[in-house]
């Protein structure tokens, strides 16, 4: 995943937002230049014609607020003669100069996230919903909702919801946009630790949940949704209380995924809110996949960052939490004893090993096989072994060693 920030600078100005306020207000951020774009695609080979099912080699733009680029329409422009897709996350608080120009050129916007928050506040509403309805309009007589909601409402659950009444707020949002709310994409405020086994919390959004299902409205989470908001110690068992739950795939990290925002400073971050705490250079970076060697290198950096600090004991001993480094992977695994030995969570296992014997697969125990899932581990040789340990409760002072057969 890699965000264009193209800008700081935007108006609305939520209550959550994590952007600097110098940033958003006074500009210090700057501006993406299209040179700038174009150095990044070219250098990172963004290429139409190599898109994958997950799209991503998509442009992602983002700001701040996107749209007060004072050249949106450029840098659009520059993707678009490229023949690339674009992702937009924007407020939808525009004028109509800029709302002729997406609908306009709505064969180009793969999809978008429309900022939805606190447009009680303000008299947001009314231009929210003139924008709003001409691209869901646009979308509908074009790419259409078959494959892709198209837009999905950005919701970000504050951590004062019980005062803001979020549950309330969405039902009053979905009232004022009858048959043209396909999607919503939930997110937490991430600041602080209120979120830690918050299961009040998890309730409320589990109510949101089945809100959205009985109004067939397609819900899903924002990058980081911790999963001890719900019961559960594997993520079989959580998946059965929400969907919303995240869970890391493919990196030695904690729960959930982060992005690369990269800036029209030259910087770039892993995850917006640790811009100035982790950082990369974005460019002279070896290997020919630069954007995997980015994301690798990326994964390092946090993961020492996560050590300078003093995590909740809560976090430590959770069956959820990941840590590592480049050269031994260590998996925390909450195990109980069954009269045959041990079970434990399933847990998507990937190392950076070049080796195809070391390529991502999957432990799975008592938990049902997908054929994806089958694919993946028929790839793996028998001489497989993963480093893990006990927890406490088994008084083991040692790692050991569990080997993967082949499936059939």
């Amino acid at each position: 995943m890699f965000n264009f920030i193209i800008t700081g600078t935007c108006s609305k100005g939520c209550s959550f937002c994590f952007t600097e306020e110098q940033a958003r207000i006074q500009h210090t951020l700057g501006e993406m230049d299209v040179e700038y774009v174009n150095k990044l695609l070219d250098y990172y080979k963004f290429d139409p014609n190599k898109m994958t099912s997950t799209n991503e080699y998509d442009v992602r733009i983002l700001g701040g607020e996107p749209t007060q680029h004072s050249n949106f329409t450029g840098i659009i422009d520059t993707v678009i003669k490229r023949g690339l897709k674009i992702n937009l996350v924007s407020n939808f608080l525009f004028g109509e100069k800029i709302q002729k120009y997406i609908v306009n050129n709505i064969k180009h916007f793969r999809w978008m996230l429309p900022n939805s928050a606190e447009l009680n506040e303000k008299n947001r509403l009314k231009l929210w919903l003139k924008n709003y309805i001409a691209i869901y309009d646009a979308y509908a007589a074009t790419w259409g909702f078959e494959e892709s909601p198209r837009l999905f409402l950005s919701l970000t659950i504050s951590r004062d919801w019980k005062e803001r009444k979020h549950f309330e707020y969405i039902k009053w949002l979905a009232s004022k946009i009858p048959n043209r709310l396909n999607a919503i994409r939930m997110g937490l405020d991430l600041t602080g630790t209120y979120l830690i086994n918050n299961k009040e919390l998890g309730k409320e959004l589990t109510k949101l949940e089945k809100f959205a299902h009985v109004n067939n409205i397609h819900i899903t989470s924002d990058c980081q949704v911790p999963p001890c908001l719900w019961k559960g110690e594997t993520e079989e068992a959580v998946r059965a209380n929400t969907s919303l739950a995240t869970f890391q795939y493919g990196m030695d990290l904690t729960c959930g995924f982060m992005p690369i925002d990269v800036f029209p400073d030259g910087t770039s971050t892993m995850c917006y809110p640790l811009k100035g705490e982790v950082n990369h250079d974005v460019f002279n970076l070896p290997g020919k996949d630069k954007l995997n060697t980015l994301v690798k290198e990326y994964a390092k950096n946090y993961i020492s960052y996560s050590e300078t600090f003093n995590k909740p004991e809560e976090c430590l001993n959770c069956s959820f939490y990941l840590k590592g480094d480049s050269n031994q992977l260590v998996y925390r695994l909450k195990l109980r004893k069954q009269k045959w030995g041990y079970i434990y969570a399933s847990r998507f296992i990937s190392t950076s090993s070049p080796k195809p014997e070391d390529k991502p697969f999957f432990l799975i125990i008592h938990s049902s096989i997908s054929n994806d899932v089958k694919k993946g581990i028929r790839k793996c040789n028998n001489e497989i072994k993963i480093n893990f340990e006990f927890n406490d409760k088994f008084n083991k002072d040692k790692s050991i060693q569990y080997g993967l057969r082949k499936t059939n």
